[in-house]
């Protein structure tokens, strides 16, 4: 229990701050929009810790591309 709710306080300050800070980013004209769910976060940081836990560590860099898969998915370039 104390696991999953210390991943669930990652998850929420980890999308709180990029979205604060991709929110606020803007140049040449353009600005970003951040889309992430910390729900969405939260289960992938689920999935990775018991895959990687069941491989013995050899499903971290997997877990590493989902979770950047994830946040490069959620970014938008809009033109203001």
């Amino acid at each position: 229990p104390f696991y999953f709710l210390f991943l669930y306080c990652m998850a929420s300050i980890n999308t709180n701050i990029a979205r604060f800070i991709f929110q606020n980013l803007s140049f040449a004209g353009k600005s970003i929009s951040c889309d992430y769910q910390t729900r969405e976060i939260f289960a992938l940081y689920v999935q990775n810790s018991f895959f990687i836990l069941l491989s013995f560590g050899l499903y971290w860099p997997w877990a590493k591309i989902r979770l950047l898969h994830y946040k490069f998915d959620g970014l938008q370039f809009r033109e203001d």
